[in-house]
């Protein structure tokens, strides 16, 4: 008597199952396999920006914080005083690092 295994179906664009168990925290964009966001508090995340922006270098004292979008999870904003102080070169900086911050963490409800 011999009892076979239930075998799993793949999908074609990766090597992950077509239904993982939710144990397995992985979320499948294009090609790549991410791990899941960590969840994070908006004043962490702040703090975060802050410090990945200092060390680069030429980043002036402004207040920013991080608030939940419902488009894309969470967004930086800069208060009305401090926008003057915020050149192109830096926009673009908080913009990619906006992008890369996002697909590793996400707002702690």
């Amino acid at each position: 008597m011999t009892t076979s295994l239930p075998t799993l179906l793949h999908d074609d664009r990766s090597c992950l199952p077509r239904n993982p168990s939710p144990v397995l925290a992985f979320a499948v964009v294009g090609e790549n396999v991410l791990m899941a966001k960590k969840p994070i508090s908006s004043v962490d995340l702040t703090w975060l920006i802050h410090e990945q922006l200092r060390d680069v270098g030429g980043f002036p004292s402004i207040s920013l914080a991080v608030v939940a979008d419902s488009k894309v999870g969470w967004r930086t904003v800069i208060a009305k005083r401090s926008r003057r102080f915020v050149s192109p070169e830096i926009n673009r900086r908080l913009v990619a690092l906006q992008k890369r911050l996002r697909l590793e963490y996400e707002l702690r409800n």
